[in-house]
């Protein structure tokens, strides 16, 4: 997907970081990498809501996520999308360094999609979270 330039000064609104990475973890049954956005301006208030929405790569989490930011959030909410992913179905390496970074990968392109569908530089805070569901007793 492109963006415009117009896409591109937006997103200078927000500042973003790494909130919570497991895959140093070597005792992690699932891995989980989150990272955070915040518009430049956002402030979290007594009224502040959380709100979950998980996404995927059709075009219902296309509509659910234009509509989450259009409609639902409001300036001091906190989004958090949640994308799951079963390494044997889309991102597996037997080199678990290339693997880490697909994953990272997979996590910025999904960063910088949700940015892009706050079209109205709403001052959120948001968190993308990529969580890499592993097989086994702990993670079934």
């Amino acid at each position: 997907m492109g963006y415009t330039d117009e896409d591109v000064r937006s997103c200078r609104a927000f500042k973003s970081q790494v909130a919570f990475d497991t895959f140093d973890n070597k005792y992690a049954t699932d891995f989980a990498l989150t990272l955070r956005f915040k518009h430049k301006d956002y402030n979290y208030n007594r009224l502040s809501r959380t709100i979950l929405c998980a996404a995927d790569d059709n075009k219902h989490s296309e509509t659910a996520l234009e509509w989450l930011f259009d409609e639902l959030a409001e300036d001091g909410d906190e989004i958090i999308c949640l994308r799951v992913i079963d390494p044997s179905a889309r991102i597996s390496s037997v080199d678990s360094s290339l693997e880490e970074k697909q994953y990272r990968d997979e996590a910025n392109r999904f960063l910088k999609h949700i940015m892009m569908k706050n079209s109205n530089s709403k001052k959120v805070s948001s968190s993308p979270e990529i969580r890499a569901k592993n097989s086994g007793p702990m993670g079934a």
